[in-house]
């Protein structure tokens, strides 16, 4: 899998003792997903969604290693050296363990003796097991059962990195603390943390095709407003097919586009937020001055259709430069006064 032969040269000599854990918890994950409905609902989306995570906190730790790892004055090269290489494999290890307690949502049924966290659904006959939700288990509780079974994988998986200098407990409690917190909205003083919420809604991100936006770390100092452009402001840099540019705005469909944009800030929130709310700063703030309404507008191949559309001041989200040098697509709008679209 390209995944582990990922992980294999990010972490070079590393990897021999992460890879007992790799086995061990592609075993135990085998057939899980790893939501029901958000992302990776695949067989094994677990399991996937835990390496893309790992390898994505490397790559975020080496871009940024400085601020995640500063020196210490006088310093020298070889204990630098020993503390990041604990960092490194702490943060693969994280990514693999993060989600591991939301085996605990589901429940599998099964005339064979089964454990969860424990056996595997490989030495089980498909035919012989069913797998069921568990009320009693969400993605907030699991990460109870995530640090919980930590402690079964370091018995079963744990040899050569519990005898190794990779071992410490400041690194560890650290991988656990991050573990716990990840699906909560606080943030503390802990890179593994940092980079462990970057990464998972990278991961995330990327699965369902959208562009990954950022928690912020002060959830009650968002500006919506400035959340909704930011978001698309990256969508240009990934699609060309979401939304129309006339010239003086930018027309973003709905919902093609616009109600993902709401979904991923209520995301960032963690709790809902009314498009209503949003599109009120977007008018306050001066990004639009007209709510969702109806456009018609010729597309390039002649023909004219109604769109229901935000339209968003284009030199409010770029400057003059910057939208000369985009080279965007216009479109002609056939229509400027319609009657507003109810939300």
């Amino acid at each position: 899998m390209k995944l582990i032969t990922d992980l294999k040269i990010k972490l070079g000599r590393l990897y021999e003792f992460l890879e007992p854990f790799v086995l061990e918890i592609e075993k135990i994950t085998y057939v899980y997903p790893a939501s029901k409905e958000h992302h990776h609902k695949e067989d094994e989306g677990l399991f996937i969604h835990s390496l893309e995570v790992a390898n994505k906190m490397i790559e975020i730790f080496e871009e940024n290693r400085d601020e995640y790892l500063p020196r210490y004055e006088n310093e020298k090269t070889g204990e630098y050296q020993s503390r990041y290489e604990k960092m490194l494999f702490h943060l693969a290890l994280t990514g693999l363990l993060h989600d591991i307690g939301k085996i605990g949502a589901y429940e599998i049924k099964s005339r064979w003796y089964y454990i969860p966290f424990i056996t595997s659904t490989k030495d089980i006959l498909d035919e012989d097991f069913k797998i069921e939700g568990n009320k009693g288990v969400n993605y907030i509780n699991s990460t109870h059962l995530s640090g919980l079974a930590f402690g079964i994988l370091l018995e079963r998986a744990g040899k050569k990195y519990y005898e190794s200098f990779l071992y410490d407990f400041r690194y560890i409690t650290m991988m656990l603390e991050a573990v716990h917190l990840e699906h909560y909205k606080v943030m503390v003083d802990n890179p593994i943390l940092r980079i462990l919420k970057k990464a998972d809604g990278m991961s995330v991100a990327q699965e369902r095709n959208e562009v990954f936006i950022e928690r912020k770390e002060e959830i009650e100092e968002l500006n919506l407003a400035q959340a909704y452009i930011d978001a698309f402001k990256k969508w240009t840099l990934s699609s060309t097919d979401l939304y129309f540019y006339s010239g003086d705005y930018f027309l973003i469909l709905n919902p093609a586009l616009h109600q993902k944009i709401v979904k991923q800030i209520n995301e960032i929130l963690g709790e809902p937020v009314s498009e209503d709310v949003i599109i009120d700063e977007l008018l306050e703030r001066g990004y639009s001055d007209e709510r969702i309404v109806k456009k018609s507008i010729k597309l390039p191949s002649g023909k004219v259709v109604d769109f229901s559309v935000l339209p968003i001041k284009a030199d409010k989200v770029f400057s003059q430069k910057e939208l000369e040098s985009k080279r965007f697509k216009k479109v002609e709008i056939q229509s400027q006064n319609v009657n507003e679209v109810e939300l």
